[in-house]
């Protein structure tokens, strides 16, 4: 009898977690979704009335501060969520105290370090580096905002690892709001026009909005403190400090290499552009309109994806604690197929809709140009992000930190090669380069130490049939609709309504062909159907 008890159990406690993950994830996709589609508006905003060469500039500046984020945070929110995940996984409240304790100390020192050193050194930065002397205001003021973000590094982590991403969520549509609001009054109303002045306004707005949000983050922080209380007798945790950089710091090379490298690239590409262009200011432009419009739009469905990837960590790190093997190879080869079958078919929106996309935005013809180059790549993109977040859980961020070092070296020797003498092409090349290896490396590796074998004619050649046969479908209705003068056969309308007869269409084929089966839908359905015990 006790066989069975104990098993029904088991069954009852992995449906609960199910549903918990689903949830959490659906409720982070939700305000990720909402929160890039603003994002996504505001930047088009910011690029029509500041310029593409204010954009251009920001992002150039965007890659120094990069840099300065980077050692701020220092791989905190992964090492908080991994060191609290496993307190959890021991059932331990001491522990988790310990833990946040240790994390904030760690997040402090690195935070501070950071917004002196771009404070003081904001002048030879833009000088000498960005040659650009219309930057240096913006550094200071950016790094003000350092501190406030490692210690929202270290509650994310935490409220990621406990799975209360809700406060996470709330605070993160807090933020945005912040930023737009005051972004938009400085832009608008109160700083004079120029781009100098526009990045002024953009670079405050983002300062502000992030202390805001810290503020708000941390007493939400405070407020956990009664969940975990001090255990009636006295344990040592003098090992955590040594455990947290081991997790963090490799991370933490990792992001500085990477950041480094970043940053140099940033500061080669404007000077590789105006090599080809012959001009800074169309450099700047056209550099602006692939940063600022294009990659948002591509990048805009990822919210998706990334919200469940960001909760693989704590769930595989706290699997693997419990010695649930079989668990973990069930998590990885589910994500495995629903990133494929998610990133296949928005790619093949992408780029059967470019043109009437790129119609809708300012610089349409440049715009949608970009995206049918870049939309091809977005499987890679897209699962190369859940491969990397199930190595971390995985504990692997060692050979991610070599993968991305390797990835950010490469990406800088070829803007260095390529922009001077082929341009924006060039930077679109590099990218392509960059992605797959990265990619490559990293699904190599988690195809090894999990020993699966993803059946690749299922997750990736049906996927990518049914998307040519829906997006087929729609195209030819779309072109009688045309012809014949029918309701929702242009503009914003029709494009909305189009795509999502495209995703009805894909889903349609992808059941008939047997990307995905109609027992693995009813098996899920009937999962989250049981009440938890």
């Amino acid at each position: 009898m006790q066989g069975p008890t104990l098993l029904k159990k088991n069954k009852s406690a992995a449906n609960g977690r199910l549903k918990a993950f689903l949830w959490n994830g659906f409720l982070l996709t939700l305000v990720a979704l909402f929160m890039r589609f603003v994002g996504m508006s505001f930047q088009l905003f910011i690029t029509e009335h500041a310029g593409g060469e204010a954009v251009g500039l920001y992002t150039v500046i965007g890659g120094v501060y990069g840099f300065a984020v980077t050692l701020a945070t220092s791989g905190i929110h992964l090492g908080t969520t991994r060191l609290v995940s496993e307190a959890l996984g021991r059932d331990d409240p001491g522990e988790v105290r310990a833990a946040r304790s240790t994390c904030l100390r760690y997040a402090f020192f690195f935070g501070f370090a950071a917004t002196a050193l771009l404070f003081l050194g904001a002048k030879p930065i833009g000088i000498y580096l960005l040659q650009d002397v219309r930057t240096v205001r913006s550094l200071r003021i950016l790094s003000l905002s350092l501190l406030p973000i490692a210690l929202s590094s270290v509650c994310n982590g935490y409220f990621t690892a406990v799975r209360r991403v809700y406060k996470n969520a709330f605070c993160s549509v807090l933020e945005q709001g912040i930023r737009i609001a005051l972004t938009s009054l400085l832009l608008l109303y109160v700083l004079p026009k120029g781009i100098e002045s526009a990045c002024i306004a953009l670079v405050i707005g983002s300062t502000l909005s992030e202390i805001c949000s810290a503020a708000f983050l941390g007493l939400l922080f405070l407020c956990e403190r009664k969940r975990h209380p001090k255990p009636k007798e006295h344990r040592s945790y003098e090992g955590l400090p040594k455990k947290l950089r081991g997790i963090a710091l490799p991370v933490a090379f990792s992001a500085y290499a990477r950041s480094g490298l970043l940053s140099i690239e940033h500061m080669l590409i404007p000077i590789g552009l105006t090599a080809f262009f012959g001009d800074r200011s169309a450099a700047l432009s056209s550099f602006g309109v692939l940063q600022g419009v294009v990659l948002p739009i591509l990048l805009f469905p990822s919210a998706i994806l990334s919200s469940y990837a960001g909760l693989l960590v704590p769930e595989i790190a706290e699997c693997k604690v419990r010695g649930q093997r079989k668990r973990v190879e069930h998590i990885v080869m589910a994500i495995f197929r629903a990133a494929l079958l998610f990133a296949v078919g928005i790619s093949g929106i992408m780029l059967c809709f470019s043109h009437e996309i790129g119609s809708l935005l300012e610089n349409g013809k440049e715009a949608s140009y970009y995206l049918r180059l870049l939309a091809p790549l977005i499987p890679v993109m897209y699962l190369d992000t859940a491969t990397d977040a199930i190595l971390k859980g995985h504990g692997e961020q060692v050979y991610c930190m070599q993968v991305n070092i390797i990835d950010s070296l490469l990406s800088v020797v070829l803007v260095w090669l390529f922009l001077p003498k082929m341009g924006m092409e060039g930077y679109i090349l590099v990218i392509y380069i960059a992605e797959l290896l990265n990619a490559s490396l990293s699904i190599a590796r988690l195809l090894k130490i999990t020993g699966l074998k993803p059946p690749v004619r299922k997750i990736l050649f049906l996927p990518l049939f049914s998307v040519i046969g829906g997006t087929a479908v729609v195209r030819i209705a779309a072109s009688f609709a045309s012809r014949f003068g029918l309701p929702f056969s242009g503009g914003i309308i029709g494009l909305t309504v189009h795509i999502l007869l495209s995703v009805f269409f894909y889903a349609l084929f992808l059941l008939l062909l047997g990307g995905v089966e109609k027992a693995e839908l009813r098996n899920l359905y009937h999962r989250l159907k049981k009440k938890k015990s």
